[in-house]
């Protein structure tokens, strides 16, 4: 039987960028989690799998990405008309618009866990970035949550994530900003995003309780040792 699983990523889709695609390619919240038919049968004496990698694309937060864009861009969709991007996975883009460097949009993202309303995607300034950005970093820390704790249900004991820090301030896959302090926005060893924080809380705790739709589950991987809550 399977032993071991790779992926799976989810990509950012909906804008023409380097990476992604041009349409908005949907994807389910998974909310609330699916279960495993029998979530008790867990433990290193059971069958289990290990999940060499998998993620969801985010982008950076407004302190870090804001500060190597003009004010004129500070948009998810860079305040410009969008770029004419190539067909495949390694694109080359012609146009002036910033975002579309950025690697990966993040539209398919936000959609799946917000209601947007009208011009939402093409809003500029401060306050539209900062929703936007922020409402990405929560997409990703909530896809990734269902996710992880839909594996822990299914007694996977190792679980490898796509990916721990990004390169620069970018729309990737990171759970760590850029940590180059040398660089306008950024702080030594890069801010947490929002999932890191979750894998730190609750995502990754030792004990852990979990919902799906008509069943809960508490998984405590602390060495034998008791809990009380």
């Amino acid at each position: 039987g399977t032993i071991e699983t790779h992926g799976s990523y989810v990509h950012g889709t909906g804008f023409p960028a380097v990476n992604g695609a041009d349409a908005l390619q949907p994807i389910h919240p998974d909310i609330p989690i699916t279960l495993a038919p029998d979530p008790s049968v867990m433990g290193i004496a059971s069958r289990n799998v290990y999940a060499s990698e998998f993620g969801c694309v985010t982008m950076s937060s407004f302190e870090s990405i804001s500060a190597t864009l003009k004010p004129s861009h500070w948009g998810i969709h860079g305040g410009e008309p969008p770029d004419d991007c190539s067909d495949g996975f390694d694109r080359e883009c012609q146009g002036n618009n910033p975002m579309a460097q950025r690697n990966y949009p993040c539209d398919n993202v936000i959609e799946a866990y917000f209601d947007t309303e009208p011009g939402y995607f093409e809003g500029v300034g401060e306050y539209w970035f900062r929703r936007q950005l922020y409402h990405c970093m929560i997409g990703q820390a909530l896809n990734m949550k269902s996710n992880i704790e839909t594996r822990r249900s299914r007694n996977e004991l190792g679980h490898l994530v796509w990916q721990l820090n990004e390169i620069w301030p970018t729309g990737g896959w990171g759970s760590l900003e850029y940590g180059n302090a040398d660089y306008p926005g950024q702080v030594l060893g890069g801010r947490w995003k929002p999932l890191h924080y979750w894998f730190r809380s609750t995502i990754f705790a030792d004990v852990m309780a979990s919902c799906g739709m008509s069943t809960c589950y508490i998984r405590n991987d602390s060495a034998g040792r008791s809990f009380h809550g």
